[in-house]
């Protein structure tokens, strides 16, 4: 999945994420989080105050990603719905819109799998919850959304059909998107190297064309992205969305619903909110292009950190795309990759290189492969015939035998020692066996993933 070789060290208390955060309502089922300075004094207990925000690793190393809702869209398990009742019950009616089965449920939202009676066609549904339904501010907050996601068409972003009212309350009609999120591709682990920059490329895109229109998403995440069976990316959810810089004043969002947030409150993720974003300062597009580095940083290595261990990306990974991390990830704003399209650029060019790099490889070991056939065929027809000996057939042996699981084995050159990545806990770590003796050591230690392990020259 991801740490390859030493863990980075750990942040200080106190530097960027030492708040304390106090939970308040969302319309789309997000954190909505008020983050103020912690008290320097000691707590009860003779500490500091000081609370980090929640690591994702772990959960990603068990299979469960971390704030993973199926919201805005999204079919597949109704996660999160389990722990609470919906409001709506399949064959329910709203309007021509029949209630197929629920998607999801959010702090603030809940969001419907239905059929249009009307077009023929499923459509996901997603409503304020009862307890907001008539909240003045959540109602301007979710009709904002609605706007902000009409004024932007891409295939890259789930698209809205409308927004509709019925005696339950009013509701938006957006695009069903089938497939399974980002968050849940990558509990597999990281994605191979072309086809996370392909859908960072697509990422990429689709967030240019949001930013063309003066939309910053403010909640980007491998959960609010969908993968099509195809391959395409959707993303979804812009119940956070802002409307920071319209085209023109026709473009120009109401100015009771540009945006319904106190200042200083914080929303979206704390895992992936920029610097400027936890501090509840003013933002622009750069917040994006933050969140879009820890996405693709994410892809390649399956960990989630703000300040990324470049030992653990992928080997093959461009140098353009650990330049593209490195400047997408810089913590002072005004020094950050400011464009999305120039991300987007360095991806489609590195994909190329890839593949160029894939066609070459081929082409060299399809001359290899002829090269070799010529000499055996020459071999073959001056050597005098003689019936070969049998070849014996080969033997697998069970190398180790521990009940978790190991993986990325890696020989040393004379054979004798073997290094591979074994679970410890919620970690993997790298150890070595020695063959003949059978001992086995543990080389790596730390909270994070340590795997890919690869031997010197000398042994």
């Amino acid at each position: 999945m991801d740490e390859r070789q030493s863990a980075s060290p750990r942040r200080r208390p106190g530097e960027q994420c030492a708040r304390s955060i106090q939970r308040e309502a969302s319309p789309s089922g997000h954190d909505l989080r008020q983050v103020r300075p912690a008290p320097r004094g000691p707590g009860p207990n003779g500490s500091r105050e000081v609370r980090h925000f929640p690591r994702r690793q772990d959960h990603l190393l068990r299979g469960r990603p971390c704030g993973s809702r199926h919201l805005a869209g999204q079919s597949g398990p109704a996660a999160g719905s389990a722990n609470r009742p919906m409001s709506l019950q399949a064959g329910a009616r709203l309007g021509p819109y029949e209630i197929r089965a629920p998607l999801g449920a959010g702090g603030m939202g809940e969001v419907y799998r239905a059929r249009d009676t009307r077009l023929k066609r499923d459509v996901a549904v997603k409503m304020l919850s009862d307890a907001l339904a008539n909240d003045t501010q959540h109602l301007l907050r979710f009709e904002r959304e609605a706007q902000l996601l009409a004024a932007v068409n891409h295939p890259g972003i789930a698209a809205i059909y409308g927004i509709e009212e019925s005696a339950e309350g009013r509701f938006l009609v957006l695009e069903l998107v089938e497939g399974d999120t980002l968050a849940e591709k990558l509990a597999a682990g990281p994605l191979p190297i072309a086809e996370a920059l392909e859908l960072g490329r697509q990422i990429a895109e689709a967030l240019e064309a949001a930013h063309g229109r003066g939309i910053v998403h403010r909640d980007l995440k491998p959960a609010n992205v969908k993968v099509t069976a195809g391959g395409r990316v959707k993303i979804l959810d812009f119940g956070l969305a802002k409307n920071v810089e319209p085209e023109s004043p026709a473009d120009t969002i109401s100015p009771t619903l540009t945006d319904a947030t106190l200042p200083g409150t914080v929303l979206g993720t704390p895992a992936y909110m920029s610097p400027e974003q936890t501090r509840g300062q003013t933002l622009d597009r750069a917040t994006d292009v933050w969140s879009l580095g820890c996405v693709l940083y994410e892809m390649l290595t399956a960990i989630l950190r703000s300040d990324p261990d470049w030992g653990a990306l992928l080997r093959g990974t461009p140098r353009s795309v650990k330049r593209l991390l490195a400047r997408s990830l810089e913590k002072d704003p005004s020094r950050r990759l400011r464009d999305a399209g120039e991300a987007r650029s360095v991806l489609e060019e590195a994909t190329g290189e890839i593949g160029r790099g894939s066609a070459r490889s081929a082409v060299r070991r399809a001359g290899v492969g002829a090269s070799i056939l010529r000499t055996f065929r020459e071999a073959f027809v001056r050597a005098p015939q003689e019936t070969p000996a049998p070849s014996a057939a080969p033997r697998l042996s069970q190398l180790t035998f521990a009940k978790e699981i190991e993986s990325f084995p890696a020989f040393s050159a004379d054979g004798s020692r073997i290094a591979f990545t074994r679970e410890v806990g919620r970690v993997r770590k790298i150890f070595v066996k020695e063959l003949v003796s059978g001992e086995e050591s543990q080389v790596t230690s730390g909270p994070f993933d340590d795997v890919q392990p690869a031997w010197t020259a000398d042994g």
